[in-house]
């Protein structure tokens, strides 16, 4: 089982019942990022815990090595806390934000062939 943060486990397996990110998700992402942005750890938390699932998914396909994988998600967040201003609501929702920022860095992580 893989543990990135406070013993809370992510899943190795997408779930086929997983949901799109939809009206009320989305606000409710958005209000958690830009609150995160605004220093409250709490809203991080929960944002974290909303997103990080689907970010490990997609970070594991693309560097397929669970603890590279784990690295990834880890500098990620990261990078969701210190730049959470950068995010425009009305270009993208948080979670492809979120999504683009892991997938640039799990790009980058991979060794040349």
């Amino acid at each position: 089982m893989v543990h990135l943060r406070r013993g809370r486990p992510l899943p190795r397996e997408r779930r086929s019942d997983a949901p799109v990110e939809q009206a009320p998700v989305l606000a409710t992402l958005t209000h958690l990022l830009r609150d995160a942005g605004l220093g409250d750890r709490q809203a991080f938390s929960r944002l974290y815990d909303e997103t990080c699932p689907s970010l490990f998914d997609l970070v594991l396909r693309v560097v397929r090595d669970p603890s590279l994988a784990e690295d990834v998600v880890r500098a990620t967040y990261v990078e969701v806390w210190t730049h959470s201003g950068r995010f425009q609501e009305t270009s993208q929702s948080p979670l492809s934000w979120i999504i683009g920022l892991g997938y640039t860095r799990a790009l980058a992580s991979r060794s040349p062939i």
